[in-house]
């Protein structure tokens, strides 16, 4: 996904904004999964926001 180091994206969240951008991953994982779609890369985005 990302070829370099400078590629990379650093966010800092306030625990109310990653609880929020959470529960909006997790909606757009079910819709994914409802349309059939691969959630592999939506899985791996929200296991590095659960920690």
């Amino acid at each position: 996904m990302f070829k370099n180091k400078k590629d990379l994206v650093h966010l800092e969240l306030t625990h109310q904004e990653k609880r929020y951008l959470l529960q909006i991953m997790v909606w757009f994982r079910n819709k994914v999964l409802s349309e059939g779609g691969p959630t592999e890369d939506i899985d791996g985005v929200i296991l590095k926001l659960a920690r």
